[in-house]
């Protein structure tokens, strides 16, 4: 795959995750939504009329659809010494029941069996509707839509201080999601001095005799208006202030909420324009001059070339070697007389010959070998099987440290990098850059989710913030885990060198090709075998080998080494982890939320 078409896919990747923040996953998994309508009149009382609509989305899970309030609700007109609302009318298609603030209960129709349901299973201060009785029991709900609607007079807490008087109605704050909400506040006489919605998503117009409010709640969010009027013109139970226009605007300034709104708008906005930033990115930073190469190549673009250089410079990452680094040099070095691998009858052995060798990642893996080796009659024997033995003996004495230490011995050459042969071919700066910011980024992005997460303020929509998060997050990672040359860009003509070994790759995973070149001297197919283990394609070369019925031992070795170094690798990382497991330890008010009303809608 050419870095054009890594860094596309990427691209497209971050594309779809941007549009991830049009979507709210919570109206799809949630099994009963709202539609939250209220007209509220400010006059001489303030006049509540409320309409949900209940969608059910799964059925035989509801029979109870309901409307609490967390402050005392009467019916039949009493009247309380204390703020209250109380219900003038209810009208549904099904049977309504109220269960007031002394848990009695009142019935479109009377029932004793419903009536005795009712006190037992709501709430006080509740209003709601059933399907029906089935029995002594509560019929349950078909998936659909159901709506019932109340009205109400409230008499909330008033704060004055003789000019201008305070209310703050709080209309919900535990509730299930309501995917629209829709307030008509009408205000004929003009009163509403100045007026303060608390809702984590809304939008406010002005009309002529009043305003209008929309927006959406997820759940358990806040819906609250907080008004200040002119003169005392609402009935309800009134307490002294002073200035209250200035406690007023005193309680809703919170800048807390601002900032991460704000930053929130950021972060959306960097998510829609992420991907073309990064297509301009990538043009100043990674892109490469066209280069004309055919696509497949024949030959071995540079047989001067270590194997593990290739590895390094022209397979996945650029910046590090893999372990087809070490198996492609273990061949080279069998090729070039350094070492001698051959099977003792139960498994491989590697007999070092030779150390004479002044390339650093050769003698670092010749020194490898030596340090696990045996000395067996004056020759220095590896024996892969003893090192599994050995393995196993280390965990069982719980030789922890030891483990770590091998580990470390094994990572050396399986993940080797040498930076002045990537610096030679590479310019990383754009790499760098991006990765330094993006590491930083992702950083202060989970620090600010936590942050929300911990305040929980009732006026953020918590999830929806910390998912904008996590998209940039994810989008920062895509890029993040490409190979750095894609956001770098290769030195001078070695662009063109990548492009050769690319062709030279695409030929040995390429059965119909090499059939079609296929050498009949058995040096060449060597070179293919130690060349395609070092690009990652040393099955390919296998598979053809087989078809053409090329007799080569090295295969044979090649597969054998590589089994039994990942047994012993997987050996030591399952030992270091079972080790280290088991050695660890085991009334009304000022500002958003303080208003009179609260509750919600839900479903039981």
């Amino acid at each position: 795959m050419t870095e054009k078409r890594y860094f596309g896919i990427a691209v497209a990747l971050s594309f779809l995750l941007s549009l991830l923040v049009f979507f709210d996953f919570r109206s799809f998994f949630s099994s009963l939504l709202v539609n939250y309508t209220a007209d509220i009149t400010i006059g001489n009382t303030v006049s509540i009329r409320e309409t949900f609509d209940y969608f059910v989305k799964k059925s035989d899970k509801y029979s109870m659809l309901f409307r609490n309030w967390k402050v005392p609700l009467t019916f039949n007109g009493e009247e309380l010494n204390n703020p209250y609302i109380t219900v003038e009318s209810l009208n549904s298609a099904f049977p309504w029941y109220v269960v007031d603030y002394k848990r009695r209960v009142y019935l479109k129709v009377p029932d004793k069996v419903l009536a005795s349901i009712c006190k037992i299973k709501a709430y006080r201060n509740e209003v709601g509707i059933v399907k029906g009785l089935e029995g002594n029991n509560l019929k349950k709900f078909d998936k659909g839509i159901y709506s019932f609607s109340a009205f109400y007079r409230m008499y909330p807490p008033v704060e004055t201080d003789g000019k201008f008087s305070h209310i703050n109605i709080k209309l919900a704050d535990v509730h299930v999601y309501y995917s629209k909400v829709k307030i008509f506040l009408k205000d004929p006489k003009h009163l509403i001095e100045r007026l303060y919605v608390h809702m984590p998503h809304f939008s406010v117009k002005k009309l002529d005799n009043g305003y209008f409010i929309k927006g959406k709640s997820p759940s358990d969010s806040l819906v609250e208006l907080e008004m200040v009027l002119k003169g005392n013109p609402v009935k309800g139970f009134y307490r002294r202030v002073f200035n209250v226009s200035f406690l007023a605007e005193k309680a809703n300034f919170n800048p807390f909420v601002f900032l991460i709104k704000l930053v929130d708008k950021l972060i959306f906005v960097s998510i829609l324009v992420f991907p073309i930033f990064m297509i301009y990115y990538y043009e100043r930073f990674g892109s490469e001059s066209s280069d004309a190469v055919p696509e497949y190549i024949s030959f071995i673009p540079d047989k001067e070339k270590k194997p593990y250089v290739v590895n390094l410079l022209f397979s996945g990452d650029a910046t590090v070697c893999d372990e087809n680094a070490f198996y492609a040099t273990l061949l080279d070095m069998q090729r070039r007389g350094l070492i001698d691998i051959r099977s003792d009858g139960n498994g491989i052995i590697i007999e070092i010959l030779s150390m004479t060798t002044e390339d650093p990642y050769e003698l670092s893996v010749l020194s490898f070998l030596e340090r696990y080796a045996e000395d067996i009659g004056g020759k220095k024997i590896f024996i892969p099987e003893r090192l599994e033995v050995k393995v196993k003996e280390l965990t069982n004495s719980k030789s922890l440290e030891s483990l770590k230490s091998m580990k470390e011995d094994f990572d050396s050459i399986l993940r080797w990098n040498d930076d002045s042969i990537v610096n030679d071919y590479l310019d990383l700066r754009g790499y760098n850059l991006f990765s330094t910011v993006a590491v930083i980024l992702i950083v202060l992005l989970v620090l600010f989710s936590a942050t929300v997460l911990i305040k929980n303020d009732p006026l953020i929509d918590t999830t929806s913030v910390v998912a904008h998060c996590a998209v940039l997050i994810g989008q920062l990672l895509i890029f993040l885990f490409l190979p750095p040359q894609i956001l770098g860009r290769w030195k001078e003509r070695r662009y063109r060198e990548s492009l050769l070994w690319k062709g030279f790759k695409n030929f040995l995973s390429n059965m119909a090709m090499i059939k079609k070149y296929a050498p009949e001297d058995i040096s060449i197919w060597k070179e293919w075998l130690i060349y395609g283990t070092a690009l990652g394609v040393a099955d390919k070369v296998e598979k053809a080998m087989k078809e053409l019925n090329v007799d080569l031992p090295d295969v044979d070795v090649e597969r054998r080494v590589r089994t039994h170094f990942s047994v012993v690798y997987a050996g030591i990382g399952s030992g270091i982890a079972s080790l280290s497991k088991s050695s660890s330890g085991g009334d009304g008010g000022f500002g958003a939320g303080g208003g009179f009303g609260g509750g919600g809608a839900g479903g039981r």
